[in-house]
């Protein structure tokens, strides 16, 4: 099996993330399990990006 790696574009605005988040939210629960590791994967990305832009506005 070839394992590739998941290149997810982080939009520049939290608004633009947190509609990503939501989208990612309500479509994992009716993919398919190849296309449901991926989104959870690009999920975790967005929110560990979501977090650093909101510990950059505190600053």
């Amino acid at each position: 099996m070839i394992q590739m790696a998941l290149n997810v574009v982080l939009p520049g605005s939290l608004n633009k993330t947190e509609r990503q988040i939501r989208a990612l939210e309500a479509v994992i629960p009716k993919d398919t399990a190849k296309d449901k590791a991926i989104h959870q994967e690009a999920l975790k990305k967005l929110k560990e990006h979501r977090k650093f832009l909101l510990e950059s506005e505190v600053c």
